[in-house]
Formats: structure tokens, C-alpha cells, sequence
């Protein structure tokens, strides 16, 4: 019973008790000029689709996103974008709610820059939105990343802020759904950080 309350104790100061903005995760700027977190989007397994091509060629798989659209509509070609990473000198008490946020955001605890993470279409398929990816070696193991045909550019700009980058694109974007995908195996489900342009 002693720890139970001990427990509940610590959640109600942790909610009262977040001293400073914790940003950790991926932001963007609205038309406003406001900062607005993207949510991650589960890639859901139960749809998976894969199709072997002939004469050795690499296998295609098609992913499918769970939601039916991206929460974060952008009115601009040329977004930003901004990535928080874990810092380790960071002493800020954590509220829950941001203590939730950053389990969700699991792929930032892994990464150590934004080179971690790729920006890719979302294409529309007949069973929903949906991204591609090759497998590395035919012959070796059971890795897939993004065709690199689907990869979009951009560059990385350090913040001020410990682990705090802002990313520009190279180039702009035609209207349609995109994603950040952490590009690197973790043991957790897959996630894509997407968004569309109005």
C-alpha cells in the first residue's frame, strides 16, 4: 500500500512540476509560425504485402500506415522541420504527460543525429497509405530500408540547443503525404513521423 501511494505521489509532483518547454520528438512550424509536434503513425503489419520479382532481382515490400491520414497538414513547399534529441545533461523534472510523449517517441531515444532518419512519399494504394521498401542483400538476412529512388534530401542545420537540429529540404515538395522513418532496427514496431502538403 506504501508503494502505491508512493507512486501516486510521484505522478501528481511530476505533473505540477515541469519547469521548463520539454520539446523531444519531431516538431514542425504551422502557417502561424507556431511549433506543432508530429505525431509518430504506427506501420501496420497486418497488411503487409510481399511481392518477390524474377531473375534475382531484390524483393519489394509494401507497409502499410494505420491511420487513414496525417494529423499535420502544411500549407508551404518547403517546411521545417526540427528534431529534439535526448540530452543527457538535461535536469528538467519530467511532467507524465511528457513522460508519455517520450516513450511514444521511442526512435529519438535510439538516434544520435537526424541522419538517423530518412523522409520518404506516402503513396495511396488501394488498401490504404503506404511506403516501399527493398531488401538490402537478396541472399542475407531480412532487411529492408527505403528504395533510395524514394528517398527525399535534406540538410541538417545545429541549434543553439543541446541536440537540437533544424532541417531544411533541399527541394520542394509536390502536395501528397510524407513520413520520417527511423532508419536504423530497433526492437520496437516501426513508426513513420508523417505529415502532408496542402
Amino acid at each position: 500500500m506504501k508503494k502505491i501511494l508512493l507512486i501516486v505521489i510521484i505522478l501528481v509532483q511530476a505533473t505540477f512540476s515541469e519547469a521548463q518547454e520539454f520539446r523531444f520528438g519531431l516538431y514542425t512550424r504551422n502557417s502561424s509560425r507556431v511549433f506543432e509536434q508530429i505525431s509518430p503513425s504506427l506501420i501496420a503489419d497486418r497488411n503487409l504485402n510481399l511481392s518477390y520479382l524474377f531473375n534475382f532481382e531484390k524483393p519489394i515490400i509494401t507497409v502499410y500506415i494505420e491511420k487513414d491520414t496525417a494529423d499535420i497538414a502544411l500549407y508551404t513547399d518547403k517546411p521545417e522541420f526540427f528534431f529534439y534529441l535526448p540530452n543527457d545533461s538535461d535536469s528538467t523534472t519530467l511532467s507524465v504527460k511528457s513522460l508519455v510523449g517520450l516513450i511514444k517517441n521511442y526512435p529519438f531515444i535510439y538516434a544520435e543525429s537526424p541522419e538517423d532518419f530518412i523522409l520518404v512519399p506516402i503513396f495511396n494504394m488501394r488498401r490504404g497509405r503506404a511506403i516501399r521498401l527493398a531488401k538490402e542483400k537478396y541472399f542475407y538476412g531480412t532487411n529492408f530500408k527505403p528504395f533510395k529512388d524514394d528517398i527525399i534530401d535534406y540538410n541538417i542545420i545545429s541549434m543553439p540547443e543541446d541536440n537540437a537540429y533544424k532541417i531544411e529540404l533541399t527541394n520542394p515538395l509536390p502536395k501528397g503525404e510524407y513520413g520520417f522513418i527511423y532508419n536504423r532496427p530497433t526492437p520496437y514496431d516501426m513508426v513513420i513521423y508523417d505529415f502532408r502538403i496542402e
